[in-house]
């Protein structure tokens, strides 16, 4: 694999600052198309699914090129999440997802998985694995919502500890990239972990 020129991160990080997200896609898409760096193939995939582009397919075909690379977990959560939460296109995530039994992140999404298919018992089973393995918001949620008999202490026990572990409540005003590696962590915080959430999000999770 070649490696990314100073020119091209330049030019990504400008299009980060400047919101310009034609330029960025642009861009992303020639250092796809150059096989340079995978992890920049997992921004692509990311941008594309979400507005103003919203093209699941390319988002799911940029996920899937990575499954037999040194991205293969992550982009195989990102297809899940597509799956799950945007547009259901290809569960082949799943598979390889089942692979990181200890895997907090891999878990959730298995688990969201499960219940978006109402395979309740292994809904359950993965939201179980997840919280094991490591406590981060969105399987906090997961674990509240989906449990009707968790008792009262438990239950203020996870609140309180969701409430400490999530930085940003107003998303909409604070976001403010200044890279590429930001934004995609900026993605990967609200989307998968949930530490970012927008004011509406965290109001309806009250």
């Amino acid at each position: 694999m070649l490696l990314i020129s100073d020119s091209l991160i330049e030019r990504l990080n400008e299009a980060v600052t400047q919101k310009d997200d034609n330029s960025l896609v642009e861009t992303l898409e020639q250092i796809y198309s150059l096989n340079l760096d995978s992890k920049y193939s997992l921004v692509l995939g990311v941008v594309s699914m979400m507005p103003p582009f919203a093209d699941y397919h390319r988002a799911l075909e940029v996920f899937s090129s990575l499954f037999d690379k040194g991205f293969r977990k992550e982009a195989s959560i990102w297809a899940g999440y597509l799956y799950s939460h945007v547009y259901p296109l290809d569960n082949s995530f799943a598979e390889i997802l089942t692979s990181y039994p200890r895997c907090s992140i891999s878990n959730y999404v298995l688990a969201v998985y499960f219940s978006f298919e109402r395979n309740v018992e292994k809904a359950k089973e993965h939201i179980e694995l997840s919280i094991e393995n490591g406590l981060f918001p969105n399987n906090i949620l997961f674990k509240l919502s989906h449990s009707p008999n968790l008792n009262n202490v438990e239950r203020e026990k996870l609140t309180l500890y969701l409430k400490g572990l999530i930085s940003d409540k107003h998303l909409e005003d604070s976001s403010n990239p200044r890279n590429i590696e930001e934004l995609y962590s900026d993605y990967w915080d609200e989307l998968i972990l949930g530490k970012l959430m927008t004011s509406v999000v965290w109001e309806i999770n009250q």
